[in-house]
């Protein structure tokens, strides 16, 4: 006759789900809400109408699709210090080196490309694959306290 203890869960605790919401308050913040709170003065500064900056934002979004993949990837096959240690600093860096731009098509290419990088590895779509990662069990209640983090990013912004 065999005995099986229960199981044990071993205790997760939550400061990593809270370092992941304040990413995505930066995150969108910075760029995605920001962006909208910001374009006017932007557009001013570089003497630029709506139709370049707009196409700033579009590559940033579309990036984001397209490099979401390729992060998703990277997650699967390295973990997140790859895309948390060097690829969302990276697009951050982009990001804001884009408010030192002195021309219009400087501007497209820094925010496009930083935006696009920074959100793929630091949107929601990254996050809560992390944390299911991190404890499935609990997943569920994360992505919940993540999300609500994640609501602070457009009154902040």
């Amino acid at each position: 006759m065999t005995h099986t203890s229960p199981s044990v869960r071993r205790y997760q605790p939550d400061w990593p789900v809270d370092v992941l919401g304040i990413l995505t308050i930066a995150v969108y913040g910075s760029w995605y809400y920001g962006f909208g709170v910001l374009i006017d003065d932007i557009g001013a500064g570089l003497g630029a109408g709506s139709a370049p900056l707009g196409l700033a934002f579009g590559l940033a979004q579309v990036l984001l699709g397209a490099l979401s993949l390729a992060t998703g990837r990277l997650l699967d096959r390295f973990g997140p210090q790859l895309l948390l240690g060097v690829i969302g600093p990276i697009g951050a860096i982009l990001v804001g080196f884009s408010g030192r731009s002195a021309e219009v098509w400087q501007f497209v290419v820094l925010f496009g490309v930083g935006g696009g990088v920074s959100a793929a590895a630091g949107f929601y779509g990254m996050t809560q694959a992390m944390l299911v990662r991190m404890d499935p069990a609990a997943s569920t209640q994360r992505i919940i306290r993540l999300t609500i983090w994640g609501a602070f990013a457009s009154p902040i912004a």
